[in-house]
């Protein structure tokens, strides 16, 4: 039979009894801040503690007992890490569509299963292992979906709705097309609170003397995942990438917007997809000779017309921004 073993100390859960019955007075003025406690730090997927196993026990012709062990603890909470993580971004792709919000309108819920799921997978696994979610409490409350869905729709909106605030961060775009609210919003607002994220986890670092061994992994993370691509042209550092890359060291997540809104697309855009295009001989590309790079055909194509390096707008560009 199939039953989930507990082994940890159950005098929790008298001790827990006792605890209400002797504040009885003192919590029906605040019974509603009680309520709230309550959903907020709820665990809906099953109580969370170490020890809890989801195990097979059966019976041998001799009659004695064998248990097998399908989950151990860690694994438990990387189980309801995946069922949060997967439901939150399916509840975000059907609220941005059903708000009018923008998004990608060619992505759908089969091409996110068929072609991004498998890496998808990967990202909250390597999440979960980096953040060192296997040492806290699962994240099936509401402590932890409300801000996480909260954000996400917020991003949204104002993507969507304030167009002064709709650009890139790239130099040429800073440079020509930002106006006030968008410095405002960047450097009065997002790096300032940037800025107190990663001094608040240098604090915890700090405290829980593990700084250096944090200051490594992060290294390894840039080293193996940004640096390769900075200087090529078709990098494009997604919304999703950096939520992923920096938040599972912080544990704070913005990669659910940009994978439900516009899909996990890959950082190296149409180099990636041409090389992949090529390399398995695919028939809608065998007019193109194999010889030939991304930069050919994006020049042939006229797919640079938008590049500021491109070179007949190098002196343009010197000058100034183009009309």
């Amino acid at each position: 039979m199939m039953e989930l073993t507990d082994l940890a100390n159950k005098e929790n859960d008298n001790d827990g009894g006792d605890k209400n019955s002797n504040n009885n007075t003192t919590t029906e003025d605040g019974s509603c801040f009680v309520v709230i406690k309550k959903l907020l730090y709820r665990h809906w997927l099953g109580d969370d503690y170490d020890g809890k196993e989801w195990t097979y026990t059966y019976y041998t012709n001799q009659g004695e007992e064998k248990v097998w062990t399908l989950l151990n603890a860690s694994a438990f909470k990387l189980l309801k890490f995946y069922i949060i993580t997967f439901s939150m971004i399916v509840f975000l792709f059907f609220y941005v569509r059903i708000m009018n919000d923008k998004y990608d309108d060619t992505y759908s819920i089969r091409n996110m299963i068929m072609y991004d799921s498998k890496d998808i997978s990967l990202d909250i696994i390597s999440f979960y292992i980096v953040g060192r979610l296997y040492n806290q409490h699962s994240i099936d409350t509401m402590e932890f979906i409300l801000p996480c869905l909260i954000t996400s729709i917020f991003q949204s909106w104002g993507a969507s709705h304030l167009t002064n605030l709709i650009h890139s961060i790239t130099p040429q775009e800073m440079k020509c097309e930002w106006g006030a609210s968008m410095y405002i919003l960047i450097f009065g607002v997002c790096l300032p609170f940037l800025l107190l994220i990663i001094g608040f986890h240098i604090y915890e670092s700090k405290r829980q003397q593990i700084s250096l061994q944090k200051l490594m992994e992060f290294t390894f993370t840039l080293i193996v995942f940004l640096f390769p691509y900075i200087g090529n042209q078709f990098f494009h550092l997604h919304h999703w990438y950096y939520g992923w890359m920096f938040g599972m060291h912080c544990n704070v997540s913005g990669f659910l917007r940009g994978v439900t809104i516009f899909g996990r697309d890959p950082i190296m855009t149409c180099d990636i997809t041409l090389y992949q295009s090529q390399n398995q001989l695919c028939p809608y590309i065998t007019l193109v000779s194999k010889n030939k790079n991304i930069n050919d055909l994006a020049y042939d194509s006229g797919f640079y017309s938008h590049i500021s390096n491109r070179e007949d707008e190098e002196e343009e560009q010197k000058m100034g921004c183009s009309e």
